[in-house]
């Protein structure tokens, strides 16, 4: 089980086969890798054409989707990606650096060490950033009335207790579990929300070194001018560190996909 995110960004392959045609044939793409590494990693050999397999999705409106069948079916249905593949070259949404890479998976269960390093990013008390996600976190319920503990109790966190991050200075104690929430919305993530994490988890900066509160005084400034025209540059500023634990790499990748999604104005799709 993982969660899934694309980046909605407009792009050849997209306008050739629409988002939900691509994302249907990605998704299948990556089912059908995951099956054939498995296999490998077993060494197991099968007839691509006659043996079948029973196949279980669930479609984007929740209704739960089952068929028989084999790989060479489903490698043929995936065809059309081969094709529109070279298109993907030098993309800046590919959070994996390969063909579709704008559609990426966080795998469960999440490791302790990237919640960990999740909540070390939060800002210090005081700082603006932190007390805008302690009101949205108020104000929506993001906490113990969200998701987050039911995927504790199934296992797909390794942690069996969320963190609690100091809380001097706050209204009330954030949690591992509220920013968990917030950070996968499923559905529809906008540019906006993806700002908000980014500012929360220390994601970002100016071309010019400006970090945290002097970011966001700048961003305030700019968006009473209602144009970003003339402003320094906004970088993505987390490099993946070779050899690092997974979970933390794809964290590290899904907040890149949330810098795309600002940086391009466009939605994140995310589901569990």
């Amino acid at each position: 089980m993982a969660i899934r995110y694309s980046i909605g960004i407009s792009c050849p392959p997209r306008r050739e086969l629409g988002d939900d045609v691509l994302s249907e044939l990605v998704w299948k793409a990556h089912r059908l890798r995951v099956i054939e590494e498995d296999l490998a990693r077993r060494g197991v050999n099968i007839d691509r054409e006659g043996a079948r397999f029973n196949e279980r999705t669930v479609r984007a409106d929740g209704v739960i989707a089952e068929r028989t069948v084999s790989l060479a079916e489903m490698s043929e249905e995936v065809m059309p990606l081969v094709a529109l593949a070279p298109e993907c070259r030098d993309c800046p949404a590919s959070v994996t650096g390969t063909p579709f890479g704008c559609h990426a998976t966080v795998a469960f269960p999440l490791s302790a060490m990237a919640e960990e390093w999740l909540v070390a990013r939060v800002p210090p008390p005081g700082s603006s950033t932190r007390r805008i996600f302690v009101d949205s976190m108020l104000k929506f319920g993001w906490g113990s009335e969200s998701r987050i503990p039911e995927w504790r109790r199934l296992g797909l966190l390794e942690r069996e207790e969320a963190l609690r991050v100091s809380d001097a200075g706050d209204s009330v104690p954030i949690t591992s579990d509220a920013i968990l929430h917030a950070l996968f919305m499923l559905g529809e993530v906008s540019p906006d929300h993806a700002l908000a994490m980014l500012l929360l988890t220390d994601a970002i900066s100016t071309n010019d070194g400006r970090t945290g509160e002097d970011l966001l005084e700048m961003l305030s400034d700019y968006s009473e001018r209602d144009s970003l025209e003339g402003a320094p540059d906004i970088i993505f500023a987390i490099d993946p560190v070779e050899g690092e634990n997974r979970g933390i790499l794809e964290l590290k990748r899904y907040l890149y996909a949330l810098y795309i999604g600002f940086a391009a104005q466009a939605i994140l799709r995310v589901e569990a």
